[in-house]
């Protein structure tokens, strides 16, 4: 067969008998190109960073020979032959020196050329300065010490004019670097070096040039200063050479230099932070550091101030405050170092462990500390315990100084000497100091504002007090305006922050005031500084705690990112606000609803949202009645903190609609609104109700709000019919509360007004008494919680209590007005107290005819009451019987009252409202509200002759007739809160046959009057007014 190229080619098969087969991985391939690709980047960069260490090395070897042929040059010049030293007359070729002398300088392998270069410049230096130079700059303002010889300084002084005036500035800055150098190397040499002559020409020549330093090296050279003197300040050749070293120290200070703010941060920093500034202090005059130092204002912006003071650690920052303070106690008129010492006393409160922040999420009231209210004189010793408590975890015994430093400021006679020569220009900077204290050292804020509060003149003002003279500062101020309406928090940002600061220890101060002014004096002129102005004090404190209060997010904003402590403005404001309420309820002397704030507030869209953050506060489990003494204050309560801090800015009406729509969102969410929900059967017999009621629901706690089912045994054992419906209920809380308030029972007193308190028997401190006593509050709160009303008054301190108020003098009058008038007597005698009255620090309580001598104080027997303790013993007298033999009695009663209700419920509440609560409004009795909302049953009707004489009998009857028929028929002489329709359930008259001879009857279980057909008003009237005067209700019918 013939071969052919043409047609189909078939290439021969490739057989692999090894059993693999080579195939290509894509993936393997990039891998492999990704890894050549990293190799050769790595050689490129390699590559590269040789040739530019290459470069670098030659660039350092190039200016090493440079400097090296430089440095032959030089000394060839100007140290030939192997000289020692320069001799430089003229003052132009020894500038030209220098100028190539820094181009290879070395401060080691240099220095004793330049040492000869530093002995000819002083020369020359010294020898610019002609006498006349010397005697005219004695009246430059940079002398500088009286401590220190006035002409050397003024010398020195004259000597560095004439060097901040020299050409060719780089060549000195160089130079005064290499001398800053040279300095620091000799120092490390060794702490024990001696204070040799090359350290004092280099600390010399460092103070003439230290203006060509630049900004960053100022750390090192004031470093290098403190650290020379610590090593030699106690050598005796040091006092030749501290005039040398004072002018080192603030020849860097210059006010018209540009940098001047940033060296005197740096001066600061690195000198009061060292523990040697007592000593440096010692050395220099307090003026001279003020005016250099602190000469003005002109200092940085407060948070960059705050910022670096805050990057210290808080033994730099205690010393620092120790420097400061050393020198306020002499410098008492320089406005910048007060502020700056109050912005040092800030950051240390922020580093402090035991910050009292926390303790701000106690009362509001943060004067409760009853025990030393009135201690006029606190030991020096006391105030040095206090200052290494709070600090002592933080620091060493190494600084005791600036321990003893921060007491004398706790002291009374440096608060007087202070506030005694306090002027327009300080009282800003001062206030804020004293705030600032405040928050540092809590325990002494009683001491401290009290000592501020008896200063009654001031050197500016003679005839002033503080209070009165920082008012005035005040209201001229530009912040002042803003208090015309409700506060825009956010202007707290946009002003200077010192106003408020003076705002804030002003209200501080007329807090503590007003803690120990009666209000008589409060009434008056003479004793209270504020007199002519409480009326706007009360718009001014209601217009800026409500802006505080009504924008959380904007206040909490404000309180992260400025320097004013918002939240101790608001407890400031809100305490004192709250004191100047209470005043006025018990006498007013503003106008009517002043304290009304209803026009900033839809009251509609403020119940709704009230509710929701309650229901929000629920849901998220709050316990919000773990205590009475709490801070109501909740970022995610905006409304709610109103209401339980500034409730009298709505109407009263409004909060007990409020207080309802509470209670019964509370029922829902316990389930007690089912019927039959959590239902308590009790069996009570009449003649023992208190024990039957104590034995059925003390235990049940909380549980006592849900539903209770009544069954009564009468004095004869029978039970008696009927289902309860809520009536018998009613009927069990109102028999109770009379049975147990009667004082013949032995449970409570009475004033002379007749309103009820604890008995203060031995007897009534027993345990069983006191669970009797809780029992009580559970039954009052429960009465609250069903809206039961109660013919019960109770004394408004009594009251207070259960708000989580503490008792003071005033509410003496409440219990025991003769007392009061007694004590205001003792308060207010002129004569001499000790001969004259012959009284002791005891009291004597006398118990079923035994007296027994209670001691006020240790050995109180054998101390007498002076003019000068009188305050002591009216205070203690006033606490033994308003607090001390009441405590556990009121203790157990509020815990009992607020199992049932909530305590931030109580606090939309004042004492009088309390009142209206318990026993109903004392408002006269409106008929027509009573007709209108009344049901008829039996065949009565709106219409019906007899009930058309009923009504007319009723308008007729005088007022206390009317209040008797309201209790004939409800158990309560006041009509109810909101008026009749409030009654449950509403009152009803239904007919009792036509027998005329009858009189009318009553159940107020259910508030149902039965009335017989009477045909004649004149008998209508005269059965009425006897059924009503007998006092019958319930038992009547």
């Amino acid at each position: 067969m013939p071969l052919s190229f043409e047609g189909t080619f078939k290439a021969k098969r490739n057989v692999n008998l090894g059993g693999k087969r080579n195939t290509n991985d894509r993936g393997e391939l990039v891998r492999k190109a990704a890894i050549e690709r990293k190799n050769r980047e790595e050689r490129r960069r390699t590559e590269s960073v040789s040739i530019q260490l290459q470069s670098l090395s030659r660039g350092l070897l190039c200016r090493e020979r440079l400097k090296n042929e430089f440095r032959s040059q030089w000394y060839e010049t100007y140290l030939a032959a192997g000289a020692q030293k320069l001799d430089m007359s003229d003052w132009d070729k020894l500038q030209e020196c220098i100028q190539q002398f820094v181009i290879f300088a070395d401060p080691q392998l240099d220095f004793e050329a330049f040492r000869s270069i530093i002995y000819d410049l002083l020369s020359s230096l010294h020898r610019e300065v002609t006498p006349n130079d010397s005697t005219s700059s004695k009246h430059n303002p940079n002398k500088l010490d009286d401590k220190v010889e006035e002409s050397e300084l003024s010398r020195l002084c004259t000597v560095k004019s004439k060097v901040s005036v020299l050409g060719f500035p780089w060549v000195w800055q160089r130079f005064t670097t290499l001398c800053l150098k040279s300095f620091r190397n000799i120092l490390q040499i060794s702490k024990e070096a001696r204070l040799d002559s090359d350290l004092c020409l280099l600390l010399e020549t460092l103070g003439y040039l230290s203006v060509f330093l630049e900004v960053h090296e100022m750390s090192d050279y004031y470093d290098c200063l403190m650290t020379f003197y610590e090593y030699f300040h106690l050598q005796k050749e040091f006092s030749n050479f501290r005039s040398s070293f004072v002018f080192c120290l603030f020849s860097p200070l210059d006010e018209t230099k540009d940098n001047y703010n940033r060296v005197q941060q740096f001066f600061i920093f690195h000198i009061f932070t060292r523990r040697s500034y007592e000593s440096l202090l010692g050395d220099i005059s307090s003026s001279l550091v003020v005016s250099k130092v602190f000469p003005s204002m002109s200092f940085s912006k407060e948070e960059d101030i705050m910022s670096s003071l805050l990057s210290l650690d808080t033994s730099k920052l205690f010393c620092m405050g120790g420097a400061c303070l050393h020198l306020l106690h002499t410098e008492v008129e320089s406005s910048f170092l007060w502020f700056f010492s109050s912005l040092v006393l800030d950051a240390l409160y922020t580093h402090s462990e035991n910050s009292v922040i926390n303790r701000f999420n106690a009362p509001i009231d943060l004067d409760d500390d009853e025990d030393e209210e009135y201690s006029f004189v606190q030991d020096y010793y006391t105030h040095i315990q206090l200052v290494a408590k709070q600090f002592g975890n933080l620091l060493t015994s190494q600084i005791l100084s600036v321990q003893r430093v921060f007491a004398e400021a706790l002291s009374s006679n440096f608060i007087t000497k202070v506030f005694s020569e306090i002027t327009s220009t300080t009282i800003l900077s001062v206030s804020h100091f004293f705030s600032s204290i405040l928050k540092l050292f809590p325990s002494n804020r009683t001491s401290i504002l009290m000592y501020v509060s008896l200063i009654d003149h001031l050197r500016v003002e003679p005839n002033m007090s503080f209070v009165q003279y920082s008012w005035d500062i005040f209201t001229k101020s530009p912040i002042f305006s803003l208090f015309s309406k409700k506060v825009d928090v956010k202007s707290i940002m946009q002003t200077d922050s010192a106003y408020w600061h003076q705002l804030q220890f002003l209200l501080d101060v007329y807090s503590r005031m007003l803690f120990t002014m009666i209000d008589e004096e409060f009434h008056s002129v003479q004793h209270n500084p504020l007199y002519n102005v409480r009326e706007e004090l009360c718009i001014l404190l209601k217009n800026f705690v409500l802006g505080l209060y009504w924008d959380v997010n904007t206040s909490k904003e404000v309180n992260d990112n400025s320097l004013v402590d918002v939240t101790q403005l608001r407890v400031s404001s809100t305490s004192l606000l709250q004191r100047l309420f209470r005043i006025n309820y018990r006498k007013p002397y503003v106008r009517d609803n002043m304290f009304l704030m209803e026009e900033y507030f839809n009251l509609t869209e403020f119940e709704a949202g009230a509710l929701q953050e309650a229901q929000s506060a629920s849901n998220m489990d709050v316990d919000l009645s773990s205590g009475m003494k709490v801070d109501n204050y909740n970022e995610s309560r905006p409304k709610l903190n109103i209401l339980n801090n500034c409730s009298f800015f709505l109407p009263f009406r409004f909060r007990i609609h409020l207080l309802q729509q509470l209670i019964t969102m509370d029922k829902q969410a316990n389930g007690f609104i089912q019927p039959f929900g959590h239902l308590k059967h009790a069996v009570i017999r009449r003649n023992r109700i208190f024990d039957d009621g104590f034995d059925a629901f003390y235990n049940l706690g909380k549980m006592f709000k849900g539903s209770i089912r009544i069954t009564f045994v009468d004095e004869h054992g029978v039970v008696e019919e009927g289902i309860d419906g809520g009536g018998l209920t009613k009927e069990f809380l109102t028999s109770i509360c009379k049975t147990v308030f009667d004082i013949n029972y032995g449970l409570f007193s009475e004033t002379k007004a007749h309103l009820l308190y604890p008995n203060t028997h031995g007897y009534a401190q027993d345990i069983e008494r006191l669970r009797c006593y809780e029992f009580l509050g559970m039954l009052i709160g429960k009465c609250i919680y069903e809206g039961i009303q109660i013919d019960a008054a109770f004394a408004a301190f009594f009251v207070s209590k259960w708000l989580g108020h503490p008792s003071y003098f005033d509410d003496l009058t409440s219990l025991d007005n003769n007392l009061y008038e007694g004590l205001i007597f003792l308060k207010n005698y002129d004569g001499d107290v000790e001969n004259d009255l012959a009284l002791n620090f005891t009291v004597v309580h006398e118990e079923f005819g035994v007296r027994n001598v209670i001691e006020l104080i240790p050995n109180g027997g054998n101390v007498a009451v002076t003019n000068d303790n009188r305050l002591q013993y009216i205070h203690l007298i006033s606490n033994y019987y308003l607090n001390a033999r009441l405590s556990k009695q009121c203790r157990a009663f509020t815990n009992g009252f607020t199992q049932i209700i909530d305590p931030h419920w109580l606090a939309m509440f004042h004492e009088n409202e309390i009142h209206v609560l318990v026993g109903g409004d004392p408002v006269p009795i409106d008929v027509n509200d009573l007709k209108k909302n009344t049901v008829y049953a039996g065949g009565y009707d709106l219409n019906s002759p007899t009930i058309q004489m009923f009504w007319e009998v009723l308008r007729e009857l005088d007022e206390e007739d009317k209040r008797n028929f309201v209790k004939f028929v409800t158990s309560v002489a006041r009509p109810p809160i909101l008026g009749f329709k409030a009654l449950m359930p509403a009152f009803c008259i239904r007919t009792n046959g036509e027998d005329e001879s009858r009189l009318p009857t009553a159940s107020t279980c259910v508030n149902l009057l039965k009335l017989p057909i009477y045909t004649s008003k004149q008998t209508l009237k005269e059965k009425l007014i006897v059924s009503v005067r007998s006092g019958g209700g319930f038992g009547f019918s």
